[in-house]
């Protein structure tokens, strides 16, 4: 189970797929989102998405790198559909109450 977006514009995020893993880079680079025998050793985190964006930079194979590959998917990927979507409802309240200005003139 990895992180999912859970604020005001939440249907808009889910429905396009995305939930946040903190992946597991194994010795010979491969990634997994599985914990096994097999998968034990591993030499970093890196964040991801089920939509299939991947982050940028390897986390240290501690809990802190997890939560830094988490933290990395929040704000490089999620963070800046919030802040599209935030935008665009402000855009439309702004055309809303321009609409109702000139209705009321």
């Amino acid at each position: 189970m990895g992180l999912t977006y859970c604020g005001e514009f939440k249907d808009k995020i889910l429905n396009t797929k995305h939930e946040g893993y903190a992946l597991r880079v194994r010795p010979d680079r491969t990634l997994t989102g599985s914990w096994t025998q097999k998968t034990a050793a591993f030499i970093g985190w890196i964040a991801s998405c089920e939509c299939g964006w991947m982050g940028s930079q390897r986390y240290e194979p501690s809990a802190l790198g997890e939560d830094q590959a988490l933290d990395e998917w929040e704000n490089k990927h999620i963070q800046p559909m919030v802040n599209r979507y935030t935008r665009e409802k402000a855009k439309k309240e702004q055309a809303s109450k321009a609409d109702k200005v000139k209705v009321n003139s």
